[in-house]
């Protein structure tokens, strides 16, 4: 099965959309978690609420399991998506998804929409911004650095890392 026709499906709560494949003779690309929720990012396959704590694999479960009521055969499906069959895109570093039968986006692993406008898409690195270090808004104190989502003292010479954190990442 080629993986462009392996839509997502969603399942989930309100403040937790995780995306899985609508069918497993998808390929490895989707075996992958995704999390769609104003900017969220599912690193690693760790699906997170909008507070950022870790979601229970119980309630991934149970949300699978009993998926919301009303949903359409397209309300997943970003190549048909919603009632008008609307086929979504994404900007840069994203994935184009259909939630509750509206396109949305979803940012790839490492990346999130810390600044909320869609024009920009996922623009921050996550991994090595120390004015958004893991999650957006998360700061590294100044003069430390973002290393694989941590802030640390002094750059690891082995990690890409980015610049080191600003006295004020607001003033950037």
């Amino acid at each position: 099965m080629d993986e462009s026709s392996c839509p997502l499906r969603g399942v989930g709560r309100r403040d937790l959309q995780v995306m899985r494949p609508a069918s497993s003779a998808c390929g490895p690309r989707w075996r992958r978690l995704l999390v769609v929720a104003l900017g969220l990012v599912a690193l690693g396959g760790v699906a997170c609420s909008r507070e950022g704590q870790p979601a229970s694999q119980h309630r991934l479960e149970h949300d699978a399991a009993f998926p919301r009521s009303g949903a359409s055969a397209t309300a997943g499906d970003p190549n048909r998506c919603g009632a008008s069959g609307e086929t979504c895109t994404a900007g840069p570093r994203a994935l184009p998804v259909c939630v509750d039968g509206r396109c949305s986006q979803a940012c790839r692993v490492g990346y999130a929409d810390c600044d909320g406008d869609p024009a920009t898409s996922c623009e921050t690195e996550v991994l090595i911004d120390p004015c958004h270090c893991k999650n957006c808004g998360r700061t590294c104190p100044p003069g430390e650095f973002c290393v694989a989502g941590l802030c640390q003292g002094r750059q690891d010479p082995l990690v890409r890392t980015g610049p080191p954190a600003p006295a004020n990442c607001n003033a950037r």
